[in-house]
């Protein structure tokens, strides 16, 4: 997924690793029963044992605010038309106060003096970052210093929007990368990913067998209770639930219609998520109904004849011809991930082509903070965490899944 030792690429992976689906939010990851239809669910019972095997004791730590970096990138590639305009979004849910920054951005098109760039920090500010210059000048590739932000919260939807103001020439957003300086404001310390091996260097089957064994006492809730968990606590952020394909936000707090927004099965039901695999929750995200419906039961893969596309997520065909399904970056190793959990847990087969996607996907987008603090709490609930989440080197020590 998407802030880890807080810095990590949303969604486009850069040169460090950072949180973002790419940065994402920091919360405390401590337990808490909670209440739903006026019943209290009774949370597992977890000893010094299981904790361990959690890779977190779940206690918070105060530390020392000091100053940070986290970096974002998408590779949108929204062609530009005549007269037309473009925008696209980079969540971020580490909070630090702006000292600084910068945003790149690498825009293909014939005529830069069409172009007008503008930056929209979550706050709602907007700075102008090129105003039809450039003349004739092709392709518009620049680095645009962001101090105008400084004292703002980094924390939320940032938007850039590519408007062409005249006639005959377009072009491409191709690509676009944030990188943001400042000071936490939080009072806890991120989950940090554990340092030990908890499976003593096994590989293959052997790992396979102990990582399932690991979960062993796990709870699934039902696929209902497993809804509301998804819409009015786990995935709530500042109110809000997030679409991890297509960014779209809508008001937590209860289930949705399912024409406006439903949970994606990472693994389809179609191929094998039935009984108690229907509503892990460690396979399941929220998604906006139309983009659920796109990705279908279609594996996983990179869309180079895009069909469909919408902030980064796209289906279409990949280089072999076949119907593929690619998430945004920010989102790209949560995916791989929840799959690798899915094999293993329910011994289930990846194909090949899609197997060696997922592999560079778990590289590219980095575990963060987030996605960390998602399968600690997912294990309050059902008992058991994704040890692809707390130890993504396993995938390495795993030859074929």
């Amino acid at each position: 997924m998407n802030a880890l030792s807080l810095q990590r690429t949303q969604p486009r992976p850069l040169s460090s690793s950072f949180s973002g689906e790419a940065a994402r939010s920091t919360a405390s990851a401590t337990p808490r029963a909670t209440e739903r239809s006026g019943a209290q669910r009774e949370l597992p019972r977890m000893d010094a044992a299981m904790l361990t095997r959690l890779g977190s004791s779940f206690a918070p730590a105060p530390f020392r605010a000091t100053e940070q970096t986290v970096r974002a990138g998408a590779t949108p590639n929204l062609a530009i038309a005549d007269n037309g305009q473009v925008e696209s979004s980079l969540k971020v849910n580490e909070a630090l106060k702006l000292k600084g920054g910068s945003v790149s951005v690498d825009i293909p098109h014939t005529y830069q003096g069409d172009l007008v760039v503008t930056l929209t920090s979550p706050s709602g500010k907007s700075l102008t970052l090129h105003d039809r210059a450039g003349g004739s000048t092709d392709n518009l590739k620049a680095k645009f210093d962001l101090s105008a932000f400084a004292g703002e919260s980094s924390q939320g939807d940032w938007k850039l929007t590519v408007a062409d103001k005249a006639g005959q020439d377009v072009g491409t957003l191709k690509a676009w990368d944030l990188e943001l300086t400042g000071t936490s404001t939080t009072g806890e310390e991120p989950p940090t990913p554990p340092t030990d091996d908890p499976f003593q260097g096994l590989r293959d089957a052997a790992l396979l067998a102990a990582i399932k064994k690991a979960s062993t006492g796990k709870d699934v809730v039902s696929y209902n209770e497993a809804r509301k968990i998804i819409f009015s606590e786990l995935d709530v952020k500042n109110g809000k639930v997030r679409d991890v394909y297509t960014g779209r936000e809508i008001a937590g707090g209860k289930i949705p219609n399912s024409s406006d927004m439903n949970v994606e099965h990472t693994w389809p039901q179609s191929k094998g998520a039935t009984g108690d695999a229907k509503s892990d929750l460690h396979h399941l995200f929220p998604t906006d109904s139309k983009a659920n419906s796109t990705r279908g039961s279609f594996p996983f893969g990179t869309v180079e004849k895009v069909q469909w596309s919408q902030n980064g997520a796209k289906f279409g065909l990949d280089a072999q011809g076949r119907k593929v399904f690619e998430p945004p970056d920010e989102h790209k190793g949560n995916v791989a991930r929840a799959l690798f959990y899915f094999s293993a847990e329910y011994n289930k087969r990846i194909a090949p082509e899609e197997e060696a996607v997922l592999r560079e996907w778990n590289k590219l987008d980095e575990v963060d903070s987030a996605e960390l603090e998602r399968t600690r709490r997912i294990a309050t609930y059902q008992g058991n965490v994704n040890q692809f989440v707390e130890h993504s080197n396993l995938v390495d020590r795993i030859q074929d899944f």
